[in-house]
Formats: structure tokens, C-alpha cells, sequence
């Protein structure tokens, strides 16, 4: 819901050019869900919103980017896994063109669906929706596509490292082709000042909804544990890079030091 909001809040909030415009997110998540959110929001250091914002609408915008090149080297699947209120399949008519499969606990992915249903977008028919709690189901054991466009988004700072690392290595061995967006957390050490706030906060947040935050990482041990569990080429993608690529048109706005981004390919 969080991720949901601010990217509704970007295409609210925020200038024009969007870095991504979802009209859609703050239909899914309800009048109601997003007053509460923006009360509980109110108070927030503008610049901090205003990261906030940039991140969430970033992050999904490089793993839309890398999707929608997916045809062109052979990888017409999409598999988000942790799905959560990902609106890919309902915006983009590219995205008619690949079979999205979207992976998530049951009961966030049924509370998706009903709200589709509510507010009737429906449910395309490229899109493969996977019910499955990885904590009791491990992910070889799907039948998941080969060679296809991973969205693993807001999760591996939940998960312990090792569970990271198998999941990457189940991923780079289903083909050459494979290629992965992953965000990785960074420990206090490697965040600037506007970073270690904003990850102290969610720290704190998750923690008191029982989801602590869990692992944290340095750059160099990120592109090595990509390495490691079977991927070719890494790419690292910190904020300044991202703001290069995706803020010149927002000079204003200072992405934080606090995630680093990877895009991955097996081959």
C-alpha cells in the first residue's frame, strides 16, 4: 500500500514531465486509504516527501523500462515477484504484449483482486496471477517461465541474506536471457544524511507492523552476491546515477543515499 501511494502521490504532487504516471494506484487503494496515509504523512519533512516520492516512482520506472526491452531480447515474460498493488499490466499497452506473472502472499493477492473487481479494471488476460506464501513454498518449485524480465521491488530487506541468495540463484538458472531489477538496502554506513533519516523511519515503521527490516547491505557485497548466485553482467544503479538518468527534469528534488538498484542479467 505504501509503494501504491507514493506513486499515486508523485502523479498528484509532483510536476510535469511524471517520471511515471499511474493513475491507477490511488483507484486500487481507496479514498479512505489514501486520507490515512496522508494524515499520517502530514508531517514530513517536505524534502523527505519529496524523495520519497522520486524513489517509489524510480524504482518502479527501471523495472518498467527493462520489462518493455524485453521483447527485443527474447524475454516476452514479466514475473514480479511480490507483486503487491503493481498497476504494470493495467497501464501500459506494452505491457499487453509480454504475459506478466505476478507472485504475492494469498491474502494480499486476493485483497488485489477484489479491489480490481470493485472498481472494475478486471483482470487482463496476459496476466498469470501465482498465490503463493514463500515461506512455506520454495520458489523452484513453481513452473515459472524461462528466460523472462524479473521485478523483485521492496523485499530483500525483509529477507534474511541467504534467503536473497537462493532466491537470485533460482532466478539466474531459469535461462541465459533472465534479467532481474532488484533494490537492496544499505546499511547506515553507506547512506547520506537525508538517507540514514528516511531508512531510520522505515525502520521503525516496519518494525512496529512485524515486518522488521532484516538485512542491509554495502555496494561492492551487492554486486558480488549477484555474481555469485549466477548472474553475468550487474549493473549498480545508486541515486546518483538514477538522478542522472531519471531527475533532470526535477533539479529540485535530492534523491536519498539510501537503496541501491540492480539490474542483472544471467547470460
Amino acid at each position: 500500500m505504501g509503494a501504491a501511494y507514493y506513486r499515486a502521490a508523485h502523479r498528484r504532487d509532483d510536476p510535469a514531465p511524471l517520471i511515471l504516471d499511474d493513475p491507477l494506484a490511488a483507484r486500487l487503494l481507496g479514498g479512505e486509504v489514501v486520507r490515512q496515509f496522508d494524515d499520517g504523512l502530514a508531517l514530513r519533512d517536505p524534502e523527505r516527501a519529496a524523495a520519497l516520492r522520486a524513489h517509489f516512482a524510480i524504482r518502479s520506472r527501471l523495472a518498467e523500462d527493462t520489462a518493455r526491452a524485453g521483447p527485443a531480447d527474447g524475454r516476452v515474460d514479466c514475473v514480479v515477484l511480490g507483486a503487491g498493488l503493481d498497476t504494470f499490466a493495467w497501464r501500459l499497452p506494452d505491457a499487453s504484449g509480454l504475459t506478466v506473472w505476478e507472485i504475492d502472499h494469498p491474502d494480499t493477492q486476493a485483497w488485489k483482486r477484489a479491489r480490481l473487481a470493485e472498481i472494475g479494471l478486471g483482470e487482463p488476460a496476459n496476466v498469470r496471477f501465482l498465490p503463493v506464501d514463500l515461506a512455506a513454498v520454495p520458489i523452484d518449485s513453481l513452473q515459472l517461465p524461462s528466460d523472462a524480465s524479473w521485478n523483485w521491488l521492496g523485499v530483500t530487506v525483509y529477507l534474511e541474506k541467504q534467503a536473497v541468495a537462493a532466491t537470485l540463484r533460482t532466478i539466474a538458472a531459469s535461462g541465459p536471457k533472465t534479467t532481474v531489477v532488484a533494490d537492496f538496502a544499505l546499511a547506515a554506513e553507506h547512506c547520506d544524511p537525508l538517507g540514514r533519516a528516511w531508512r531510520e523511519q522505515a525502520a521503525e515503521f516496519a518494525a512496529s507492523v512485524g515486518e522488521p527490516h532484516i538485512a542491509t547491505y554495502a555496494p561492492d557485497e551487492v554486486r558480488e552476491l549477484l555474481h555469485k548466485t549466477g548472474f553475468a553482467t550487474v549493473e549498480i544503479h545508486d541515486a546518483t546515477a538514477l538522478s542522472a538518468r531519471y531527475l533532470q527534469t526535477h533539479p529540485s528534488v535530492r534523491l536519498a543515499s539510501a537503496t541501491v538498484f540492480v539490474v542483472a542479467r544471467a547470460g
